[in-house]
């Protein structure tokens, strides 16, 4: 199975430089049906974060939060969220795994967890270089949000299961 779909990157995402990739953005809507293939899913994180009582509710984002736990669970791949979210209770899911993002280059401690069904997490690189930033509040919305090259190319090949995987620098 080669191909990946990626739900809810952003439209500046690092999944768009990858190969074998179906890459679903704002501009490029989750569809109801997807093409062949295991997911990376990233449902949008506002409503379910730990500073969900400062988002605004948005039911259409609810409803792709649904899309994407139901495409996760009947594809297999996995679920991606911040640490402290609320949507794999919600879903009656565990989180498999928690990483940092600082591990795979990102600037700041950024921890996140993971759910993967149906396939396993590859070894992944520690980074033990110190973060640019002290925090991610210090950053601003758009780099915040931006997952790293690495970890992106860490997901997709995980999900397919590549044993082969290219190091990472």
């Amino acid at each position: 199975m080669d191909n990946v779909n990626v739900l809810c990157a952003t439209w500046r995402s690092n999944f768009l430089l990858l190969g074998n990739v179906s890459v679903f953005t704002e501009k490029n809507p989750v569809p109801l049906v997807l093409p062949p293939g295991r997911v990376v899913a990233m449902p949008p994180c506002a409503q379910w974060s730990r500073m969900r009582a400062f988002s605004k509710e948005n039911r259409e984002h609810l409803n792709l939060a649904a899309l994407c736990v139901d495409h996760f669970l009947s594809r297999g791949g996995v679920l991606e969220q911040p640490a402290g979210s609320i949507l794999f209770r919600h879903f009656g899911l565990k989180p498999t795994l928690s990483v940092d993002q600082s591990w795979f280059g990102f600037p700041a401690r950024k921890r996140t967890y993971l759910c993967f069904r149906d396939c396993e997490p590859l070894p992944f690189p520690l980074s033990f270089d110190l973060p640019i930033y002290r925090s991610v509040s210090s950053m601003g919305g758009v780099s915040r949000s931006q997952m790293t090259l690495d970890m992106a190319q860490w997901l997709v090949e995980s999900v397919r299961g590549f044993k082969g995987l290219k190091s990472l620098q």
